[in-house]
């Protein structure tokens, strides 16, 4: 059974928390009071499987895991979680370290590969490097489904007005290449600033640049 450990009075950021994955009881309970030293909220299971049948995919935080578990290795919980577009920072502590195990552990998104005996310096240091890399995810995550929204309304004539409007086409080409008279033009482009709740031109293609970069279409 998942034990669950909150500090209290400390609150953590959207739910986010650090969950500890080891077939061994005295590890969980020595990482959980190093966890609850920091000051994080925490969760514990005692294998992989547990945690996926428990796991709120809404939370946020950072992943504990033990390579060597029975059942469900370490490695196999890092592939389940990506195959279901679950992008939680994993940590990976092991007494059986191998250099292509470890290399592999990396190259599948861990944050970091701590060999035992680690320091309680170190690992502490992983989660924090941990968490903040999931607050920036979770971050980038929020606001690109907020600026998503706000273009999600846009007819296909007003995407086509907005496509010449980012290529810096004065409103006059803008109803030339269209087809359209100057009025009309003025008149989708004040639609596109509405749905979008941008208070200019600037700030409009502002935001569309941003979408793009977050969703990986430009540099």
């Amino acid at each position: 059974m998942a034990v669950h450990e909150l500090v209290p009075g400390v609150s953590s950021e959207e739910g986010a928390r650090v969950y500890i994955v080891d077939d061994d009881a005295s590890v969980r309970d020595s990482l959980r009071e190093l966890v609850r030293g920091m000051g994080l909220a925490c969760e514990c299971f005692a294998s992989a499987a547990e945690f996926l049948e428990a796991r709120p995919r809404q939370q946020g935080g950072c992943l504990v895991v033990d390579l060597r578990m029975p059942g469900m290795t370490g490695i196999e919980l890092q592939r389940k979680l990506r195959e279901a577009g679950d992008d939680l920072p994993l940590i990976f502590v092991t007494g059986f370290a191998d250099v292509p195990t470890s290399v592999l552990a990396m190259k599948t998104g861990a944050v970091d590969f701590l060999e035992k005996p680690y320091q309680p310096a170190e690992l502490r240091a992983c989660i924090r490097r941990a968490m903040s890399e999931d607050r920036q995810r979770r971050r980038h995550s929020q606001r690109r489904s907020d600026l998503a929204m706000r273009f999600a309304n846009l007819d296909e004539e007003e995407r086509a007005v907005l496509e010449l409007l980012c290529q810096g086409e004065p409103m006059k080409s803008i109803a030339n290449r269209l087809s359209i008279s100057l009025r009309t033009a003025h008149s989708r482009r004040a639609s596109i600033l509405k749905k979008t709740h941008a208070r200019s031109r600037e700030e409009l293609l502002g935001m569309y640049v941003e979408l793009n970069q977050l969703e990986g279409r430009v540099d």
